[in-house]
């Protein structure tokens, strides 16, 4: 569901077909899966790669400081599960108020071992579900 999403057409979609969770990113605008969240009653999983509002206050940049940490500390208390990128931002996430056992962190990396090139194959095997994300 793309953020900004969260019309009344989304809702009545989701209480017809309830997804099991909302994934979302960026605790700053992901405003509108706290709502669906709520309506569909599904649990609101977020990824953290910035807590946007200290990061922006660190570059002065904090006109509507007060509103970014209202906005953020909502979104961090209302997700039932917080995915940080960095040990850095999991500790700025807890001084939001945020129970620890709802904050785990999850690097972005890859385990090598795991997850390497076919050797010769093609870059999936035929008939198996696979699922990607390019972000920037």
């Amino acid at each position: 569901i793309g953020i900004g999403l969260a019309t009344n057409q989304t809702i009545r979609d989701g209480r017809r077909r309830p997804p099991d969770l909302i994934y979302a990113r960026d605790a700053w605008f992901a405003w509108p899966y706290a709502k669906l969240k709520r309506r569909l009653g599904v649990p609101l999983i977020l990824e953290v790669n910035a807590v946007m509002c200290l990061e922006k206050a660190d570059r002065g940049e904090n006109a509507f400081d007060g509103l970014a940490r209202r906005i953020e500390r909502r979104m961090f208390q209302g997700s039932d599960l917080i995915l940080p990128v960095s040990a850095q931002l999991r500790d700025q996430i807890l001084t939001f108020g945020v129970p620890p056992d709802r904050v785990e962190v999850t690097p972005n990396a890859v385990d090598p071992e795991l997850f390497h090139p076919a050797e010769g194959g093609p870059a999936h095997p035929t008939g198996q579900f696979v699922v990607g994300a390019v972000n920037s």
